[in-house]
């Protein structure tokens, strides 16, 4: 017997989330397969800017046409850093791709816990 679940927040269909502890000085990668055989890969980097530790950066950059790599500067609090809202990041299956993630840097460590999820939202005009 399978059982699925499904959970939406809003219009905002959850396709993937997870809480995964990663090496601060490691680079994270989560793929996402999608039923037509389409695999995006998302690579998480972290770093400190010791000039200013309490401000948070984050940028992304395409690798190519299917690998976003996603760096987070300063996320060091052990309270947690977060995205204040849905971070649009691409397109899959004809619908924006949106993340929404919380960082938590453990003390006396390099170590970094991650909960992310990946929501599908609108349909995406030009596809």
């Amino acid at each position: 017997m399978a059982i699925e679940t499904q959970i939406k927040s809003g219009d905002y269909d959850l396709i993937s989330s997870g809480l995964v502890i990663a090496g601060g000085d490691k680079d994270l990668q989560i793929q996402i397969k999608a039923p037509d055989e389409n695999t995006l890969t998302f690579i998480l980097k972290f770093d400190t800017e010791d000039s200013n530790k309490n401000e948070l950066k984050r940028s992304a950059k395409a690798v190519n046409n299917t690998t976003l790599e996603i760096l987070f500067t300063n996320y060091n609090n052990i309270l947690g850093s977060y995205s204040k809202e849905f971070w649009y990041i691409g397109t899959l299956l004809n619908r924006k791709l949106y993340l929404t993630y919380i960082i938590y840097g453990l003390t006396d460590t390099n170590l970094k816990k991650v909960e992310y999820s990946f929501y599908l939202g609108e349909e995406e005009q030009n596809g």
